[in-house]
C-alpha cells in the first residue's frame, strides 16, 4: 500500500510540473533522487516537486532555431495547414514529442502496422483517435486502448472533425487501412495516403485533375527500379508454384506482417483444397480483420498451409528445417514482399526438401503507380511521409514528382535520389522545385 502511495505521489508531482509549464520530459534514470523523500511518512507534493526541479530533471530548453528545425522534421505528422481547422491533426504520430503537438488532442490512425502505431499504448489518454472500424477494433482489443478514446469513421461518409470534413477512403494496403481526405474551408482539400497501393479502382475514389491541394504521400517504393506486378498477377505466380511443388507430404508456409498478406495464404488454400493453420499468437488479429474466411481456418491438424510471421519464414530455406523434423517430406516457404523485384527461389543443400520462394507481392505503390497517381491527382503540393529525416523524404518525393514536372532533369534527379544524406540536405535547402514540397501546377 505504501509503495502505491509513493508511486501516486511521484506521478502527481510530475503531472503538476507539466501543468505548471516547468516539465516537458523527465530523465527517468535520475528519479532515484526522489526515493529518499518518498520513503518519508509525510513527504508533501510541493517538496517533491521542488526536489525534482533542484535535480534538474526537466528537459533543457531548446533554442528557437532548434525548435523550428524539429517542427519541420515532424511536420508530415502534425497537419496544421487546413483552412478552418480548429486544432492541428496528428496522423500516425503517437510518438510525436509533446512540445510539437500544438496542444492537439485529435489523432488519426491510417492502419494497424507497427510503424504507424508506434507510441500508442494501452493507457493512451492524449485525446481521441479517429480510424476505420477494423482498425478501431484492433486498437481496443489488441493494444487495449479504452474504447471511449476511439471513434470509428464510416468509409466514404464525411464527418466533421475540428472544423474540417474528413472522409475515409480504402487505401488498398491491408485490412482496415484507409486514406484520409480532408476538406477545409473555401473548397481546400488534402489527402493523406497513409500506406497505399494505387490502382485504377482506387483512382475512381479520389478527386483528380488538381482538385486536391496537398497530398501526404507514401513513397516507400520511390526508386524507379521497383515496378511490381499487380497483386492478382503475383497471386497467380504463387498458384503456379504450388501446383509445381505440391506432392504428398508437402507443407506450404506463408510469411506475413502483423497484418496483411492474408490473400497469399488464401490463394494457396484454394489451390490445394486444404485449410490454413494460424499460430495462436496471430489468431486474434486474423479473426478481427476477417481477411481469411473462417471456413478456411483449420481447428485440427488437417491443413496444408501455415500462415505465420516473416521471421518464421526467414531469409533462408534452412529456417524451415524444423518442419521436416515434424514429419513433413517437403516444406515450401513464401516471402511475399515488394522488396523483391522478381520471383526468386532457393533450395537448401543442407536440408534437402526445404525450398524458399520470394514473390514480388506488394501492398505499397510501385514507382510507376506513384507517377500515374500524381499525374491523375495533380496536387499543388506533395509531402513525403517515408524516411527518417527531412532530407530523405525530400529525395523520395523528388524522385517521383520530379519525373512529372521536370522530365529534362532526369540525370540530376537520379543523382539527387542516390546521393549521400549530407548532399541531399544541401539540395533540399535550395530554393528550387526540388524540395519535399513540390509545386505540380507549374508545367
Amino acid at each position: 500500500a505504501k509503495e502505491k502511495q509513493r508511486q501516486a505521489l511521484l506521478k502527481s508531482a510530475l503531472e503538476g510540473m507539466g501543468k505548471a509549464g516547468r516539465f516537458e520530459g523527465i530523465k527517468f534514470h535520475l528519479i532515484q533522487h526522489a526515493f529518499p523523500m518518498l520513503a518519508r511518512e509525510h513527504a508533501t507534493l510541493q517538496e517533491l516537486m521542488n526536489l525534482l526541479a533542484s535535480k534538474q530533471l526537466m528537459a533543457p530548453k531548446r533554442s528557437a532555431s532548434s525548435l523550428e528545425k524539429e517542427k519541420r522534421e515532424w511536420a508530415f505528422k502534425v497537419i496544421a495547414e487546413i483552412p478552418g481547422q480548429t486544432e492541428a491533426f496528428i496522423v500516425d504520430g503517437f510518438g510525436v514529442p509533446v512540445r510539437l503537438r500544438q496542444n492537439s488532442r485529435t489523432y488519426f490512425l491510417t492502419h494497424f502496422h507497427g510503424d504507424h502505431t508506434w507510441g500508442l499504448a494501452k493507457g493512451f489518454c492524449k485525446g481521441t483517435i479517429y480510424c476505420s472500424p477494423i482498425t478501431a477494433e484492433l486498437v481496443t482489443q489488441v493494444i487495449g486502448v479504452d474504447a471511449s478514446r476511439v471513434v470509428k469513421l464510416e468509409m466514404g461518409r464525411p464527418t466533421e472533425i475540428g472544423g474540417v470534413q474528413v472522409a475515409c477512403i480504402d487505401a488498398n494496403h491491408c485490412p482496415g487501412a484507409v486514406m484520409f481526405l480532408f476538406c477545409g474551408a473555401g473548397g481546400w482539400m488534402g489527402l493523406h495516403t497513409g500506406d497505399f497501393r494505387a490502382s485504377s479502382s482506387l483512382l475512381k475514389t479520389v478527386p483528380g485533375n488538381g482538385a486536391i491541394n496537398t497530398v501526404w504521400l507514401d513513397t516507400t517504393y520511390s526508386d524507379r527500379r521497383f515496378v511490381h506486378p499487380p497483386r492478382e498477377a503475383a497471386l497467380d505466380m504463387i498458384a503456379s508454384i504450388v501446383n509445381k511443388e505440391n506432392e504428398p507430404g508437402t507443407i506450404f508456409v506463408v510469411g506475413g506482417y502483423r497484418l496483411g498478406k492474408e490473400s497469399c495464404a488464401v490463394r494457396i488454400s484454394e489451390v490445394l483444397g486444404k485449410k490454413i493453420f494460424i499460430p495462436k499468437n496471430r489468431r486474434k488479429i486474423v479473426a478481427i480483420c476477417g481477411a481469411i474466411p473462417e471456413r478456411l481456418i483449420a481447428d485440427k491438424e488437417d491443413y496444408g498451409v501455415v500462415f505465420d510471421t516473416m521471421g518464421r519464414v526467414g531469409n533462408s530455406p534452412d529456417t524451415l528445417a524444423d518442419f521436416l523434423e515434424a514429419g513433413y517430406v517437403k516444406v515450401v516457404g513464401f516471402r511475399c514482399t515488394g522488396w523483391t523485384r522478381k520471383e526468386s527461389c532457393w533450395r537448401s543443400k543442407e536440408h534437402p526438401g526445404c525450398v524458399l520462394y520470394s514473390i514480388p507481392y506488394s501492398e505499397h505503390s510501385s514507382y510507376t503507380e506513384l507517377v500515374d497517381f500524381l499525374k491523375y491527382v495533380r496536387p499543388q503540393r506533395v509531402v513525403g511521409t517515408v524516411g527518417k529525416t527531412l532530407a530523405e523524404r525530400d529525395a523520395q518525393v523528388t524522385a517521383v514528382a520530379g519525373s512529372i514536372i521536370l522530365p529534362d532533369h532526369r540525370g540530376r534527379l537520379e543523382s539527387y535520389f542516390r546521393c549521400k544524406p549530407s548532399k541531399a540536405a544541401k539540395y533540399a535547402s535550395e530554393p528550387s522545385e526540388l524540395t519535399a514540397v513540390i509545386d505540380l501546377t507549374d508545367d
